[in-house]
């Protein structure tokens, strides 16, 4: 019996200079969609650690997709490095104060 292959079908918006992601994931029929701080180096077929994370967690708990938002597009692998979503969050931080 051969095994059938399957084909994801990606979605994936990020800034001209790729400096922002706005989403990234897989398309099907039962979605998981993650919310996260701020995307790090992943791309479509090169998923960093934290969406390796994400796909394995939802396959296993019965979902066939899974997309990843985040409060902040700037991409960082380090979250000081993130710079104006900082000072957004602190400000945001302080009106809720």
């Amino acid at each position: 019996m051969a095994q059938e292959q399957q084909i994801k079908h990606w979605i994936y918006e990020n800034n001209k200079d790729n400096t922002c992601r706005f989403v990234l994931g897989t398309v099907g029929k039962n979605l998981l969609v993650c919310i996260g701080v701020n995307p790090s180096t992943a791309e479509p077929d090169k998923l960093d650690n934290t969406l390796k994370s994400v796909a394995r967690i939802s396959e296993a708990n019965g979902f066939d997709s899974c997309i990843m938002i985040n409060v902040c597009p700037q991409r960082a692998t380090n979250q000081d490095d993130i710079g104006w979503c900082q000072t957004q969050n602190k400000t945001n931080e302080m009106k809720t104060l």
